[in-house]
């Protein structure tokens, strides 16, 4: 073997061409060869990974990772791929993959001007068994992936339109049949309470709510 060598080293000085056989170590013609030992990296993030860390996040927003190479799916697991709020309490959701991105989907919307921190761990695994080439530490040593973003004011919902009825005939609109129409006789309005020009009344949740002047 070590004669091999020396000749391979010897056809390469030479410029001799292909010696006819590869050595494991030195290669066609004396080349040194590298086998690659540097896991799947993560290339970009949603919320995007930057310093000082990106404020003003969408409460409802998904939370991914796009990585180099095709991921091991059995790896990216709610355990492997976390979000946690301040205290290190942990977010509950689920984990999905496709096309070489892992999605962390929220059971629940996220809570609004709160600091979050999203983990994927070195256990995660490229589908040839490499372990995750993360950002803290150098490659090509495994390591985490860690980046935190904050999220912006929680949405407010719009005010829901509750409607009116309409008083004509005899109504029963409040939960204890104390509004009926004043049309009726013997059944005016209840102390309080005014019908519109147009005999309408507003009601929610079964109680009078006087129209808007």
């Amino acid at each position: 073997m070590q004669s091999m060598r020396i000749m391979a080293l010897f056809g390469a000085v030479l410029g001799l061409g292909c010696t006819g056989s590869r050595d494991p170590i030195l290669g066609w013609n004396g080349e040194v060869t590298q086998v690659e030992t540097i896991g799947p990296r993560v290339t970009v993030t949603v919320p995007a990974t930057t310093v000082p860390a990106l404020t003003g996040v969408s409460t409802g927003t998904l939370i991914t990772a796009t990585f180099t190479a095709d991921m091991a799916f059995a790896t990216l697991t709610p355990a492997s791929f976390t979000v946690r709020g301040p205290g290190a309490t942990a977010v509950a959701g689920t984990v999905t993959y496709a096309a070489r991105t892992a999605t962390f989907t929220p059971t629940f919307s996220l809570p609004g001007d709160t600091t979050f921190t999203a983990t994927i761990v070195d256990t995660v695994t490229d589908t040839a068994g490499h372990a995750l080439s993360g950002n803290q530490a150098p490659p090509p040593a495994p390591s985490d992936y860690v980046w935190t973003f904050t999220t912006g004011p929680a949405l407010v919902p719009s005010p829901l339109s509750l409607g009116v009825v309409q008083a004509f005939g005899q109504i029963q609109a409040s939960a204890d049949g104390s509004i009926k129409n004043d049309a009726v006789a013997g059944e005016p309005l209840p102390a309080l309470t005014v019908a519109d020009v147009t005999g309408t009344v507003q009601v929610r949740h079964g109680f009078y709510l006087p129209p808007a002047r």
